[in-house]
């Protein structure tokens, strides 16, 4: 599953209306070339239900990196919307979310069955984003992202309670972000430096 990302296509700039209000996140795919557990394992990390999930994510700032993409952070809103900062992004990105309970496939290594993948249930937190936004790195332009609970907890390192940027009043960030890892605090400093300097 691909880590949440999206960038704003040449010349489109988003409205900052969220859209849409309902979705249905699309069912996982289960590779056939992975061998099923016979009996799976319990404990596989960050699996959660869909209120655990809730309590988590929402009202808070996220800091997530990965290779590929880089930092990105997200603040997520108690009232469905959610607001996405991403490296080199002119404009910070409204979206929807939603939280559902799927069955997924996941990966652990059996003591003696060698690789196994086993099917749990876990909630699952997707975001509509415009149509005019893409994936750089997946090449997905549907405007759906979404992240299971324990794919969230691996890669989103960072969080603090609230819209501690400010992303949710933000039409263009306070400056470039860029793809090196970083932390909340750092940016918090930077964008109230730069904020300040404006005024």
């Amino acid at each position: 599953m691909a880590l949440l990302a999206t960038v704003v296509l040449a010349g489109c700039q988003p409205s900052r209306t969220a859209p849409g209000n309902v979705f249905d996140p699309p069912a996982p795919a289960i590779s056939s070339s992975s061998t099923m557990s016979p009996s799976p394992p319990p404990g596989i990390p960050g699996i959660m239900s869909v209120d655990e999930f809730r309590s988590l994510l929402i009202g808070k700032t996220w800091m997530s990196y990965e290779p590929r993409h880089g930092t990105q952070v997200t603040y997520i809103a108690a009232d469905g919307s959610a607001f996405l900062w991403y490296p080199g992004n002119r404009v910070i990105l409204p979206s929807r979310w939603a939280i559902v309970q799927q069955r997924q496939h996941f990966m652990y290594d059996h003591p003696e069955l060698g690789r196994m993948q086993s099917m749990e249930s876990t909630a699952v937190i997707c975001f509509q984003y415009a149509g005019t936004s893409a994936n750089p790195v997946t090449g997905n332009t549907s405007g759906l992202e979404c992240a299971n609970s324990s794919v969230w907890q691996r890669y989103h390192h960072d969080s603090r309670q609230g819209d501690v940027l400010g992303l949710s009043t933000m039409v263009t960030p306070p400056f470039p972000l860029s793809k090196d890892k970083s932390t909340l605090a750092l940016l918090l400093r930077r964008t109230k430096s730069v904020q300040s300097k404006g005024q």
